[in-house]
């Protein structure tokens, strides 16, 4: 019973150990000590392994433990090297000792132990990495500069003492990497040499690689150098025509220079356009760059709104896709209600999404949905994923624009439930569509035909379901304004749903700069059931 009492006591000494020797870490190297009598020993974790590894029972007894910070740490009493740590004795009589600790690397540690022949000192000891002072000469304005990998700033540099790795990058000059010796505690100083490296014009292109002829923010146009100096970059027509020339100023690594395809007197013509840079380095010495850029009226940045169960047909997956490279993010909310004799309840749907379009045919999507009920143990946790593909586009009177997406939806809170009492239009299951986008100035009409393959009930029996929607959109540069409807067909073999019918009205405004919108949409769900009115917004920004 006295040794199940001593357990507190012993645990809060061990915590004191660690406390103190953090403490110490932070502060300085001063070694911790503590005597322990029979009764209120503490093993220390480091000599419990070592009992382990040599298979050793330890017995209390008077002596000395000396542990370190870090192990295999020589220990030296007097001047007779001892062993290394973690190290204990119990050979030692009564008296004063100088002890020394050394490890390559570490300042030594040195202090004397007074030890009695009625207690066991610990003696806790924090090794401090040796440093020196490493100071840099002649270094050009704006140079990076690396020791051991890491970026360091300023021109007197406290490192870690021995053999460094150094570099240093600048701006019109040669990269020098060398090693450089540190002595502990002393200053040593390094100049830099190097030559001046040869002008050259590395590299240009177009980001993002296509975008609508009347894009707002249009390209940025991403080159780098070797040197400082000036240049042109001309653009030209697919025939070859000139189209644009910029100047370029080089006094950095890198950097970009705008250019917007809607600035141009003229309607650009879809094709693919060349981008050519010649510049002339500070050294006399030519160099040029080359790179394309692609101009297509299916592709346009504006932003598609992620949330609204309404399916805004204009932003059906695959239809008005965005350019290659380009992302959007976006978070919405809305609240559903029933209305007169609907058995709906209330729910207040909110989601985080993403979509990405990774290559000129391909776009992708994942939304994270949770719709809250009331009661709230019906609320709802799941998520889409969906895919893409651009088909054929056609040119004429107007524009046409074809896609093949394919979704998933699922509810991980309720996979088997029967959506019968919700406004969303989403369900358990997978979808193939093919959304149609028609334009004609700045009207846009869009036809969505797809098919549901839904899991539904407790046994999750297979299920299909048609569907057809058509929206009719007005779009100009800072706003889009339009309604839709669609049309869901009762589930074969049947018995779970009905004809469901959706429509509303949706709105879009685009924030000053082009990079966020704002969204709302009003919309009610009908015939499956009592009707549900559903309003909500979407705000999201797109890079």
């Amino acid at each position: 019973m006295r040794r199940l009492g001593r357990i507190p006591f012993t645990l809060a000494l061990l915590f004191i150990i660690f406390v103190k020797a953090g403490i110490v870490t932070a502060q300085d190297s001063t070694p911790t000590v503590l005597e322990y009598r029979f009764s209120d020993y503490v093993r220390h974790p480091r000599m419990e392994q070592k009992d382990r590894l040599r298979g050793r029972v330890f017995r209390y007894g008077p002596g000395l433990e000396i542990i370190s910070s870090i192990d295999d740490v020589e220990v030296s009493l007097f001047d007779e090297k001892m062993g290394r740590t973690p190290w204990e004795s119990e050979d030692l009589a009564s008296g004063s000792y100088r002890i020394r600790l050394e490890r390559t690397g570490f300042d030594a540690q040195e202090f004397w132990i007074t030890l009695r022949n009625d207690t066991r000192t610990v003696v806790v000891v924090v090794m401090v990495r040796s440093t020196g002072t490493l100071v840099l000469n002649d270094l050009p304005p704006d140079a990076q500069v690396m020791i051991d990998r890491e970026i360091v700033k300023g021109r007197e540099i406290k490192v870690a003492a021995g053999q460094r790795n150094l570099k240093v990058i600048a701006f019109g000059w040669e990269p020098v990497q060398t090693t450089v010796e540190v002595g502990s505690g002393e200053t040593t100083e390094w100049t830099y040499r190097s030559s001046p490296a040869d002008f050259s014009l590395d590299s240009l292109k177009a980001v993002p690689g296509t975008l609508a002829p009347d894009d707002p923010r249009g390209f940025r146009l991403v080159w780098s150098a070797s040197g400082p100096g000036i240049g042109k970059i001309l653009i030209s027509s697919p025939d070859g025509g000139r189209i644009d020339t910029l100047d370029l100023d080089i006094d950095a690594p890198k950097g970009t220079i705008p250019w917007i395809p809607g600035s141009s007197p003229q309607q650009l013509p879809d094709g693919t356009y060349r981008i050519a840079g010649t510049a002339n380095g500070n050294d006399g010495r030519t160099s040029s760059a080359e790179s394309s850029l692609r101009i297509d009226s299916r592709f346009n940045r504006s932003p598609r709104m992620s949330y609204g169960p309404i399916p805004g047909l204009l932003y059906a997956s695959g239809s008005s896709m965005l350019p290659p490279g380009i992302w959007q993010i976006s978070t919405g909310a809305g609240f559903d209600a029933g209305l007169g004799d609907s058995d709906t309840t209330g729910g207040a749907p909110v989601s985080l999404s993403f979509r990405f379009s990774p290559a000129a045919r391909w776009e992708a999507a994942a939304k994270l949905k949770i719709r809250v009920k009331d009661p709230f143990e019906q609320t709802e946790v799941g998520g889409d994923v969906s895919a893409a593909w651009r088909g054929a586009a056609y040119s004429g009177p107007f524009s046409a624009n074809m896609a093949l997406s394919f979704s998933y939806m699922g509810y991980s809170s309720d996979f088997s439930r029967i959506p019968a009492d919700t406004a969303d239009t989403g369900l358990t299951g997978f979808k193939f569509s093919i959304p149609m986008e028609y334009g004609w100035g700045n009207w846009s009409l869009v036809l969505a035909p797809g098919i549901h393959i839904m899991f539904l009930g407790e046994y999750a029996p297979v299920g299909t379901a048609g569907e057809t929607g058509v929206g009719l959109y007005f779009e100009e540069d800072s706003f889009l304004i339009g309604g839709s409807a669609a049309l869901r067909s009762p589930d074969a073999p049947g018995g779970n749903l009905g004809w469901t019918l959706w429509s509303g009205l949706e709105g879009r405004i685009n924030m000053p700069g082009g990079g966020s919108f704002f969204s709302a949409y009003c919309g009610m769900r009908m015939l499956d059931g009592g009707p549900v009115l559903s309003t909500g917004i979407d705000f999201g920004i797109i890079g």
